[in-house]
Order: C-alpha cells, then sequence, then structure tokens
C-alpha cells in the first residue's frame, strides 16, 4: 500500500518552512522539516520580478530535493489579507500564488490553504482561550496580552508548543545564541498541516499544557 504523504508550506519572500508528514489514518508522522531562503540569481529593480526570480530558486530546491515524492495533499499557509503596509500584503499574496501554481505543476496537486488563524486553532487547540473581559473565544485568549508591559510574541509561544509535540526537534541558533526566526517558519509549517488535517476531521487533534511557555 503506497504511503500517503501531505506536504506543507508556511510561505514568506524571506523563509519557506517545509514540513512533510506520513499520514497515518488518526494522525501524522512528522518525516522531514526544512526551510529555504530563496535567493534570486540575478538583480532586478522590479519588486514583482525579484519575487518571480526567488520562486525560481524555490522550484528548483524542491525539484533537487524532493521530485521524487508523491504527495496526497499540499497545504499552504495562506498569505495576510490585512496589513498596514498595502505593499506587504500584495507581495506576499503574489509570491504564495507562484508558488502555489509550482508546488502544482512539479507534484501534480492542488494546495489547499489555511489561514494562520485556524491553523493555531485547530492545531494547537490550547491556545484558544477567553480572556476576563472577552466572551467569546480567541486566539491566544489563554495568554495575557503584555507581560510587564511588552506584547507576547505568537510565534515563539506556537514554536514552544509545537516543540512539545515533537521533542525531537533541533532548532536553529544565530551566532549570538539567540533563537533563527526560521524555525518560526518551520513551526508554522507544521501548524499548517496539523491545522488543516484536524479541521477537516482526518486527524485527533491533541491538547498540551501551556505551563512555563513564559516566565513572568
Amino acid at each position: 500500500m503506497e504511503e500517503k504523504l501531505i506536504l506543507g508550506l508556511d510561505v514568506s519572500t524571506t523563509t519557506i518552512g517545509i514540513a512533510i508528514f506520513k499520514d497515518l489514518g488518526d494522525k501524522g508522522e512528522l518525516i522531514d522539516l526544512n526551510r529555504i531562503k530563496p535567493k534570486p540569481f540575478e538583480k532586478s529593480d522590479i519588486p514583482e520580478h525579484d519575487n518571480i526570480l526567488k520562486a525560481h530558486a524555490f522550484n528548483q530546491y524542491m525539484v533537487e530535493k524532493y521530485a521524487g515524492l508523491k504527495f496526497d495533499k499540499i497545504i499552504i499557509e495562506e498569505p495576510l489579507y490585512s496589513s498596514n503596509n498595502i505593499y506587504t500584503v500584495s507581495s506576499l499574496r503574489f509570491f504564495n500564488g507562484i508558488v502555489s501554481y509550482l508546488m502544482w505543476d512539479i507534484f501534480g496537486v492542488k494546495p489547499d490553504y489555511i489561514s494562520s488563524s485556524d491553523a493555531r486553532h485547530y492545531g494547537l487547540p490550547e491556545t484558544t482561550g477567553i480572556r476576563p473581559k472577552n466572551k467569546k473565544p480567541t486566539r491566544f485568549g489563554c495568554l495575557p496580552m503584555k507581560i510587564s508591559g511588552q506584547k507576547i510574541d505568537k510565534k515563539l509561544v506556537v514554536l514552544h508548543q509545537v516543540g512539545k509535540r515533537f521533542p525531537e526537534l533541533k532548532w536553529f541558533l544565530n551566532k549570538n545564541m539567540t533563537i533563527a526566526d526560521e524555525n518560526c517558519d518551520m513551526a508554522d509549517a507544521i501548524t499548517c498541516v496539523l491545522g488543516h488535517m484536524s479541521k477537516i476531521g482526518k486527524w485527533t487533534s491533541q491538547t498540551y499544557s501551556l505551563d512555563n511557555v513564559i516566565d513572568a
């Protein structure tokens, strides 16, 4: 019986997180986790061309590394639909569209999409909660808005909770021994697969404690 594989992508113009799962029926087994910082092979003064060149670099990477695999599903985190920076939204959607087409072209699978909000809600259910002043559950409502005047970094919370689910993972550090941003892209790629498969009722989502995520 042929194994069913699922490819999850967290797409940004800086780093693309890549997660591959084996579908075990009611849950998934993470079999590969990676990231790529696509670099254009030539300089362009036109932002759209720059994104096309980055997508080309990503396409080459995926062909060289994963072309022999057959995916049952490809799940991509949706780009932002609202932001204070209209250019950022436009650029992300443009790049996401190119990557989506390339994945369909390489692997012959039409991508599915999930918002970051739904990915965390369904994939990391413990991150959804109700704050004292709210009546309905909200994303990260289980955590305070700020601690000692500092906003909570939601991406680090996601990274921490993904690490609880996959304790064998080893994260990358910067030269100054701080957590590299690319870890968050990889964690988001994992979360979008967990979230999508839970949302469509294929996998059973587990809830993990949020204890010790933040030392107040």
